[in-house]
């Protein structure tokens, strides 16, 4: 009797390299454009401070501005830099604009400011990437409040968690100076709280924490989390396939770390700023939350989104200043005309402390009745 075995191994090989065939092309042709194949699993030197630049120029920069930290991930450098970029225009023409921190914080005014703390958090549309110190809207806010300390600890690639936990520290730092903490907040934040694979990569080799909703309404930190990879050479075959990498994004989504899928990611969101307002105020500062515009946001999932946020922060007492930005009649942002790429500009920041100014300084009025 011949032996089949060869003939039957060769069957089984050729089957799975079909399957696997039909189910990469089916991964690719039927998955919604959002699941389709992007480099996640190539590690990537994201975040400004933890190493060189890595191959998105957005992050290109400021790399030496930041070094790492084993509760929030990164924080600003506590040591003395002053960071210059030069920023080509349209026309051909170069302007130099330049980084200052010092003490974990981004430089706010030009003479060192005295009075009541408020601290200032976010990530880099409050840091002021792409801008000079006297651009960013916490220096423009320090102008309009000089009776005021304002103090700017916010960090690019911050999630909501990062940002609070950043001010917490301040705000610790500081017994019995702190005033308030603003949050700057916009609603891609989401995703960043909830850490997925393809945030986690973009941060690479650095950590971020991971909180969860709690029985009782608040949140429970889990601990850090950071981009689960295989290896190098792992990585190198998944990151070709679409179907590895969704399937190996949603392994360590869904098993390894068990993260809150988008919708449920509102409600943590949520969860982390009431909490947060709740731990401040224990302390005697309040928690103010401005909510800021950007190119993109008019899409109908950031619509929702930053509707259901901002509707249930209200409805718990945290004081909500959402911006008002000129916009097309479409609902679209004029991009040229209020952001550095997808960062605002000086003038998109000049509205906004502007409009915050006042809402602050009704926040911290004697009276104590907060704005809505």
């Amino acid at each position: 009797m011949q032996n089949t075995r060869p003939k039957k191994v060769l069957l089984a090989v050729a089957s799975i390299l079909l399957a696997f065939f039909i189910g990469e092309v089916a991964a690719r042709w039927l998955l919604p454009a959002s699941y389709r194949w992007l480099p996640t699993h190539r590690p990537y030197a994201g975040v400004p401070g933890l190493s060189p630049p890595g191959n998105l120029p957005a992050w290109g920069v400021g790399w030496v501005l930041s070094v790492p930290d084993p509760q929030i991930g990164w924080v600003l450098s506590p040591a003395p830099i002053e960071k210059q970029q030069h920023m080509r225009a349209s026309d051909g023409s170069s302007t130099a604009i330049v980084y200052s921190i010092n003490h974990g914080e981004r430089r706010t005014s030009a003479q060192p400011p005295s009075g009541p703390v408020i601290v200032i958090a976010g990530d880099s549309s409050t840091f002021g990437y792409y801008l000079g110190d006297q651009d960013t809207w916490p220096w423009l806010l320090q102008e309009r409040m000089p009776d005021y300390h304002i103090i700017n600890v916010a960090a690019p690639g911050y999630g909501t968690d990062q940002a609070l936990l950043a001010a917490e520290r301040k705000v610790d730092s500081l017994p019995g100076q702190v005033r308030a903490v603003v949050l700057g907040f916009a609603d891609y934040q989401l995703d960043r709280n909830r850490a997925p694979q393809s945030w986690l990569w973009t941060i690479y080799p650095a950590s971020k924490p991971l909180f969860a909703p709690d029985a009782a309404g608040g949140v429970q930190y889990k601990g850090q989390v950071k981009y689960w990879s295989l290896g190098s050479l792992a990585d190198s075959i998944i990151e070709h396939s679409v179907l590895l990498s969704r399937l190996a994004n949603l392994i360590a989504d869904r098993l390894v770390y068990r993260i809150e899928q988008h919708d449920g990611a509102r409600q943590l969101t949520v969860a982390l700023i009431t909490e947060f307002a709740r731990r401040f105020q224990s302390r005697g500062v309040r928690l103010a939350v401005v909510v800021l515009p950007y190119v993109g946001d008019h899409s109908p999932t950031s619509r929702a989104d930053r509707e259901a946020v901002v509707g249930q922060l209200r409805a718990a007492g945290v004081p909500t200043l959402a911006i008002d930005i000129p916009r097309l009649p479409d609902g679209r942002m004029r991009a040229e005309g209020f952001t550095v790429g997808m960062h605002p500009n000086g003038r998109y920041n000049s509205l906004l402390a502007d409009q915050l100014a006042p809402f602050l300084t009704a926040l911290n009025a004697p009276a104590g009745h907060a704005p809505d």
